[in-house]
């Protein structure tokens, strides 16, 4: 009569190292398929999740808090519009950081 191990120590002790999480873990990623757009983002193919808006986009790019202009299918989006402005897929985007200097 002994103490059971636990299944976390038996995978310790028979199991190579994070052998049954590892196999877990693909399995569970290899069924997930997250919703992508595709926009242009000066001039490039740019992958974002759904619903995203411009200021979003700002802040994923560390662009936040920096001097932008935004434009989508050539027309300018006012600072005051970022977090209304909604991206969808498809758009064309051009975002130019202004840098000071002389």
């Amino acid at each position: 009569m002994g103490i059971e191990p636990t299944p976390s120590a038996w995978e310790a002790e028979v199991l190579p190292l994070n052998y049954t999480r590892a196999v877990e873990y693909s399995f569970l990623l290899s069924n997930i398929s997250l919703p992508i757009m595709k926009i242009i983002l000066n001039g490039e193919p740019y992958d974002i999740e759904p619903d995203m808006t411009v200021s979003q986009l700002v802040e994923q790019l560390g662009l936040a808090g920096k001097r932008l202009a935004v434009e989508i299918d050539r027309e300018i989006v006012s600072r005051s519009a970022y977090a209304e402005t909604r991206l969808g897929e498809g758009m064309r985007l051009e975002i130019v950081h202004a840098i000071g200097g002389g």
